[in-house]
């Protein structure tokens, strides 16, 4: 997927675009946006499994942009 690919400096726009994808309520661009989170938690999920030395920016990465989509509203507790 392209957005796991991000750089962070990109996070905060992708995190905005998604979250106006789930505002405009149409049930694919729901399903877009719990696809995206769904394979960024399995993706943080293997690389754990894995506990590869190499994978840890990447998986930082990964849960820097949770963490951006927590503060904008983008998923909830």
């Amino acid at each position: 997927m392209v957005i796991l690919h991000a750089k962070l400096t990109d996070q905060k726009q992708l995190v905005l675009l998604l979250k106006s994808f789930k505002q405009a309520n149409k049930p694919l661009l729901t399903a877009a946006v719990t696809e995206v989170m769904d394979t960024l938690f399995e993706e943080i999920s293997r690389s754990i499994e894995r506990n590869d030395f190499k994978e840890a920016q990447r998986r930082i990465s990964h849960v820097k942009f949770i963490s951006e989509s927590f503060n904008y509203g983008l998923i909830h507790t």
